[in-house]
C-alpha cells in the first residue's frame, strides 16, 4: 500500500554436514553429580559433544541428502548346505 519493496525475509543458513564431518566415538561423561567418580559410555553417535544438538533422524537426512545412504548390502548368495558342525549333509534313504 504505497510502500517501496518489501524484503524478503533471509532464510536461515544450515550447514548440512551428517555424521560424516566427525568420526564416530564413544562418548564418555561424568554419571550423575560426579561425586564418586562414575563415568557412563554414551553408545550413540547423537551423544558426540559435534551432533548433540540434531536428532539421529535429522544426521540421516542430511547424510542422505549428501548421497552417503550407508552399506547398501551385497548380493545375496546361495550358499550349499552343510550338515551339524560343517560336516557333510546326510540324505535319507528313498522309500519305495
Amino acid at each position: 500500500f504505497g510502500g517501496g519493496a518489501v524484503a524478503a525475509p533471509a532464510a536461515a543458513v544450515v550447514q548440512q554436514v551428517g555424521s560424516q564431518a566427525v568420526p564416530y566415538q564413544t562418548t564418555r561423561q561424568p554419571d550423575g553429580n560426579g561425586t564418586q567418580g562414575t563415568q557412563i559410555y554414551i553408545q550413540s553417535i547423537v551423544g558426540m559433544p559435534q551432533y548433540k544438538t540434531k536428532s539421529m533422524e535429522e544426521l540421516r537426512m542430511e547424510d542422505y541428502m549428501a548421497g552417503n545412504r550407508g552399506n547398501q548390502g551385497g548380493a545375496i548368495t546361495n550358499t550349499p548346505a552343510t550338515g551339524a558342525f560343517g560336516a557333510s549333509p546326510t540324505t535319507a534313504p528313498a522309500t519305495t
